[in-house]
C-alpha cells in the first residue's frame, strides 16, 4: 500500500509542481515556495504520551524549544515538499485539549497571538484538525461517573448536543471564514473514531479486574457507541459545508476501512498489551500508551500521506 501511495504521489507532484498557482516564487532563485500552517488540537500538534516514540517531539514543541513538532503530519507534509522541488516552511499553533471555542478565541485574540492572522494571510496551505475535543472531552470528565451510575448517559448526550452545536456555531461563523479571507487553501480532517477496536475485554488482566470489567462492558460500550455517533455527526457537517478553497481529507473513513492489525500496527499502539492488575492500573488507564488514542510516529506518517495525497490532487487541478 505504502509503494503505491508513494508512485502515485510522485506524479502528482509532477503537476502540482506546473500549475501550483498559489504559491510564491523566490525572486532569486525562481523555486517555488509553499508556506504551510498547522491549526488544531492534540492530533495536529503531536501529542504522545510517555514512553512512546513521539513523545520527545511533542515535549520539545511545548517547552517552546521549537515552533512546530517534527514528526507533526503538518510539518511531515512541509518536509514532503521541500525534498520535491520546493521551499517549505511550517508552523504551527496547534494545542493539546483545543476545542473549536479554543480555536475562536486564538483567531480573535490579537494580544496572546499577535502573528496568527498574518500567518493566515500569508499561508499557502492550512491544515485543520478540530472537533474531537468537542465531544470527548464530555467522555473523559464524566467516565468514572457514568461508569459507577452517578451520572446517566441522557445527561452526557445532553452534553454532546452541546458540544455538537458549539462546533458548527465556532466552524461556520468564525473559523472558516477567517481562514479563507485570502488565498490559502485549507484542509480540513474529519475525526477518527478512537475506539473503533478499543475493548475492554482484550485486557490482560487479573481475576479479580476481569470480574469488574465484565460488570461495567455494558455501560462503557454505550458511552463509546454514543460518542462515536456525535463524532459521526461532526464528520457530516464537515463534509456538508461547501467553502470555495476548503477541502475535507477523509481520515475517518481511511481509518474505518482497516482491519484491526492495521490499525493497531500503523497507526495507534496495540490495545491488546494492555495489563491491569490493580485499581492504580485502571485509575491511570487513560495514560497507559497502549490506551492512548493519538497516532504514533507511523499513525502521524499516515495521516501526512493522506493531506499529501489531497493537496497534489487539488493543486494538480488548478489551472
Amino acid at each position: 500500500m505504502k509503494k503505491l501511495l508513494k508512485i502515485f504521489l510522485c506524479v502528482c507532484l509532477v503537476f502540482v509542481t506546473i500549475t501550483f498557482t498559489g504559491c510564491k516564487n523566490d525572486e532569486q532563485t525562481s523555486t517555488k515556495s509553499i508556506k504551510i500552517l498547522g491549526l488544531g488540537d492534540s492530533i495536529s500538534a503531536g501529542y504522545a504520551p510517555q514512553d512512546t516514540d513521539l513523545h520527545e517531539f511533542y515535549q520539545k514543541y511545548i517547552n517552546k524549544e521549537v515552533k512546530i513538532n517534527e514528526k507533526c503530519f503538518t510539518k511531515l507534509i512541509s518536509n514532503y515538499y521541500s525534498a520535491n522541488q520546493f521551499t517549505s516552511t511550517a508552523t504551527s499553533y496547534a494545542n493539546s485539549g483545543d476545542d473549536t471555542s479554543d480555536l475562536v478565541e486564538k483567531l480573535n485574540n490579537k494580544k496572546n497571538y499577535p502573528d496568527l492572522l498574518l500567518d493566515i494571510k500569508n499561508a499557502d496551505v492550512i491544515t485543520v484538525s478540530i472537533g474531537a475535543n468537542n465531544i470527548l472531552k464530555y467522555v473523559l470528565t464524566n467516565l468514572n461517573g457514568y461508569l459507577s451510575g452517578n451520572i446517566e448517559l441522557v445527561e452526557i448526550e445532553t452534553m454532546f448536543q452541546q458540544g455538537l452545536e458549539q462546533f458548527k456555531d465556532n466552524y461556520t461563523n468564525t473559523i472558516i471564514p477567517i481562514l479563507t479571507r485570502d488565498d490559502a487553501k485549507v484542509f480540513v480532517m474529519t475525526v477518527y473514531d478512537p475506539y473503533q477496536f478499543f475493548d475492554l475485554n482484550d485486557f490482560k488482566a487479573n481475576d479479580f479486574v476481569k470480574l469488574y470489567i465484565s460488570s461495567i462492558t455494558d455501560r462503557f460500550n454505550s458511552l463509546k457507541d454514543l460518542a462515536i455517533e456525535y463524532i459521526g455527526k461532526i464528520n457530516s457537517f464537515i463534509k456538508s459545508q461547501i467553502y470555495q478553497n476548503v477541502f475535507v481529507v477523509d481520515v475517518e473513513a481511511k481509518f474505518k476501512s482497516m482491519t484491526k492489525d492495521e490499525f493497531n500496527q500503523n497507526i495507534f499502539a496495540d490495545s491488546s498489551q494492555i495489563e491491569i492488575n490493580s485499581q492504580e492500573d485502571l485509575d491511570n488507564l487513560a495514560f497507559n500508551k497502549y490506551a492512548d488514542i493519538h497516532p504514533t510516529i507511523d499513525g502521524q506518517e499516515y495521516i501526512a500521506n493522506l493531506f499529501i495525497e489531497k493537496i497534489n490532487q487539488v493543486l494538480s487541478q488548478a489551472k
